[in-house]
């Protein structure tokens, strides 16, 4: 914003977003209508809490809380759709169903939450429905069986898969480029002199 001030450039309002980034407490206390938005350039901007690219979300608070509320919303519609046809076809058919509605949402861009705990929950009460749907399960029944019987993983194993999957890609050069130049390998010896030499992966170039 500064940048074009000082260059004397012009934004369309109509076309240009701004999101503001900080803690809860920082956003809380920060005023809209200040000093970027005093000229007649920044007046009529759309202030955003969320950005959206690839179909995944930050929010202003960089959780992810929202393109995880955005991914349940999508998902519990297209299961309330699926649940209307659950008695005129077989468990087959709504499994089939389910992933291409469901599971695919879930699993799409979903290396970017590995690591995330409580944000997961949302997503997680999805999948659950979604094994009660295909196995036409009860709300009180257990889920443990239902996801080897569907050879499903949860939530959380299903994005750490995902970030593992992409590792591998990319130490045994099956990567795109731009994915293999992240990672830099490195040899290290164990904690006794007997142990064996252990290779290590670090983000960055040396």
């Amino acid at each position: 914003m500064h940048q074009c001030d000082s260059r004397h450039l012009q934004v369309n309002s109509t076309k240009t977003e701004v999101m503001w980034v900080g803690t809860t407490a920082n956003l809380q206390k920060m005023e809209v209508n200040n000093d970027y938005q005093s000229g007649a350039s920044w007046s009529n901007l759309f202030m955003l809490y969320g950005i959206s690219a690839f179909t995944s979300t930050a929010g202003c608070w960089l959780t992810l809380q929202k393109h995880v509320s955005n991914i349940s919303r999508t998902c519990f519609c297209h299961m309330r759709r699926l649940r209307s046809i659950r008695k005129q076809i077989g468990r087959e058919p709504m499994a089939w169903l389910v992933s291409a509605f469901v599971l695919s949402r879930l699993d799409y861009c979903n290396a970017i939450l590995a690591g995330l705990t409580l944000t997961l929950a949302p997503l997680q009460r999805v999948q659950n429905d979604a094994a009660r749907l295909v196995l036409d399960l009860k709300p009180r029944d257990h889920l443990t069986s239902a996801y080897h019987q569907l050879h499903w993983l949860p939530v959380r194993q299903r994005s750490e898969y995902k970030l593992c999957l992409l590792t591998h890609l990319a130490v045994t050069g099956k990567s795109p480029a731009y994915l293999a130049s992240l990672l830099t390998t490195t040899k290290s010896r164990g904690s006794t002199s007997r142990s064996a030499e252990e290779t290590c992966l670090s983000l960055g170039q040396d």
